[in-house]
């Protein structure tokens, strides 16, 4: 009988206690960047290496490096490419913009437009960086050629104050990401489908995927927080760019207009969803086995 009024009151231990306040926004920060792979030395071209890294035209703030969250060590912002053929003497160029929760944009460029947005847990999706392809007409762009994606985003409070047993998450994985530079074509007709922009002849680039969902904290109730990543067309208008996202077995395909700037976004999203806790199991199993001993004795 005692052990019946222990189970019971395991149970009732378990199940009654206050519920912890639910954490409705989140504060975040991006810090993506490129690192060598075997297409990329990461310093200058040569007459045999025309991939190099290269400041965004015109945005003398933009920074070469931020440190990454996940990696600690220095990534590239910006990436240019091939021998400039146009009237702006510029290479191919693809600039990655960090954004953040506080307003403040890490990489330095000036256009934290979409910075100071709170993700609130639920809630919509949220922009945390820009990858902005600026592709000029080039020649010798030694493509296709590579380079590894660090991920790099952190959830690093609660809006308000931290939870009990938050500490900063830092998410991240690295990706390889390639390029095709396709041959400019006089006729649009001589382009490979599905060539979505109608350019002479869009470009595109491979990712090798995102980081899946991610469970990045569980608070005294079993309410878990998930953060998830996806892609989205921000310039030309998705309207004009249907099918430019094409998922694959292993990635994406990625494609940007000829002679145009197209920039990519990276959105992140926090859900919530139950989750089991370790504490609260023990206590029922407690619970359990003490009725079942209680039930064997009498």
């Amino acid at each position: 009988m005692k052990l019946m009024k222990l189970s019971a009151a395991t149970l009732a231990l378990s199940l009654s206690a206050a519920s912890q306040a639910f954490v409705a926004s989140w504060d975040w920060e991006t810090s993506t960047g490129l690192v060598p792979d075997a297409g990329w030395d990461g310093t200058t071209n040569t007459s045999t290496e025309q991939v190099e890294t290269k400041n965004l035209p015109g945005s003398a703030n933009l920074s070469d490096l931020v440190t990454n969250s996940v990696s600690g060590t220095g990534v590239g912002q910006t990436l240019g490419w091939g021998i400039e053929s146009n009237a702006q003497d510029e290479q191919s160029i693809l600039a990655i913009q960090n954004l953040d929760s506080d307003g403040a944009d890490p990489a330095g460029t000036n256009a934290a437009a979409n910075s100071g947005v709170a993700l609130e847990s639920d809630g919509d999706a949220q922009l945390i960086n820009t990858f902005t392809h600026h592709n000029n007409v080039i020649t010798d762009s030694n493509s296709p050629w590579s380079a590894y994606l660090q991920g790099g985003f952190s959830i690093t409070g609660a809006v308000g104050g931290n939870p009990a047993g938050f500490s900063q998450k830092n998410i991240g994985s690295k990706s390889q990401v390639r390029l095709k530079e396709t041959t400019n074509e006089s006729d649009v007709a001589d382009c490979n489908a599905p060539n979505p922009y109608g350019s002479k002849c869009d470009d595109f680039f491979t990712f090798s995927g995102l980081s899946a969902p991610e469970l990045f904290y569980t608070d005294g109730d079993g309410l878990g927080y998930f953060v998830i990543f996806d892609f989205v067309v921000l310039t030309p208008p998705e309207d004009l760019a249907n099918g430019a996202i094409v998922p694959t077995e292993t990635g994406v395909l990625i494609y940007t207009a000829e002679k145009a700037e197209t920039v990519i976004g990276t959105t992140a999203r926090v859900f919530t969803r139950q989750v089991p806790v370790p504490g609260v199991l023990a206590l029922l199993g407690l619970g359990l086995v003490a009725a079942g001993i209680a039930r064997r004795k009498r």
